[in-house]
């Protein structure tokens, strides 16, 4: 990822711990656990383990940002294979 555009590295971002810039958030709060859409309904109903949003810096310009979220996504796929 840092070869497309830095990494937020703080050990909290958003109030939730972080690891590497990775968030990860507390599955118990309400909010996320009994909350609305799509991810969280195939979460709820064990369609899948995992929850994924990709953000990045809005800073940057859009080329810049699509480059970064192909890459978070290839990593993620191949952590995952």
């Amino acid at each position: 990822m840092t070869r497309v555009c830095p990494i937020n590295e703080n050990a909290e971002i958003e109030g939730e711990v972080a690891v590497n810039g990775v968030v990860h958030p507390n599955m118990e709060v309400a909010r996320r656990k009994y909350g609305e859409g799509i991810p969280i309904a195939l979460f709820q109903r064990g369609h899948t383990g995992h929850l994924v949003t990709s953000e990045t810096p809005t800073a940057q310009p859009m080329d810049v940002r699509v480059a970064a979220h192909l890459a978070a996504i290839e990593v993620m796929v191949e952590a995952n294979v």
